[in-house]
């Protein structure tokens, strides 16, 4: 017999609400991290985009 457990689905729900959420916000610390160590006179702005939406 199989039982339904409505909080532990909830639970999981969050879960996997929580994983996306900290996937985003990792993937922003890597980001912030590259993008600090270019300088003004070297940004391609062309270049940042392209690489901005090959990671979406």
């Amino acid at each position: 017999q199989l039982i339904d457990y409505p909080n532990l689905i909830r639970i999981q729900k969050e879960i996997i609400g929580l994983n996306i959420l900290f996937n985003i916000y990792d993937e922003f610390k890597r980001n912030k991290k590259l993008w600090s160590n270019i300088l003004w006179t070297g940004l391609n702005i062309n270049d940042l985009i392209i690489n901005v939406l090959k990671q979406q």
